[in-house]
């Protein structure tokens, strides 16, 4: 089973502490994801936490400038910095 789940540290912690949860990931910020992995290794849970990300992208010499400048315009601001491109 794969649930998506929002929360704040009350809901992490939660998680993180839950017997029956198994394993979490989690793509943010280094300091949270640090904890998340910290915190879910010392419960016992197969943790993949991924902090601190950037999004690179390759326009190839040949590309539609114009083409490639819109599409990524928005990946970048299309959510205002509440999406993860990974």
């Amino acid at each position: 089973v794969l649930n998506v789940v929002n929360g704040d540290k009350e809901a992490v912690d939660t998680l993180l502490a839950d017997a029956r949860v198994k394993a979490v990931s989690f793509v943010g910020s280094t300091a949270i994801a640090e904890y998340i992995y910290t915190t879910g290794c010392a419960h016992g849970k197969r943790v993949q936490a991924l902090g601190g990300a950037k999004n690179f992208a390759v326009v190839m010499p040949d590309a539609d400038i114009g083409n490639a400048v819109s599409a990524l315009m928005g990946a970048a601001y299309g959510s205002c910095g509440e999406r993860c491109m990974a």
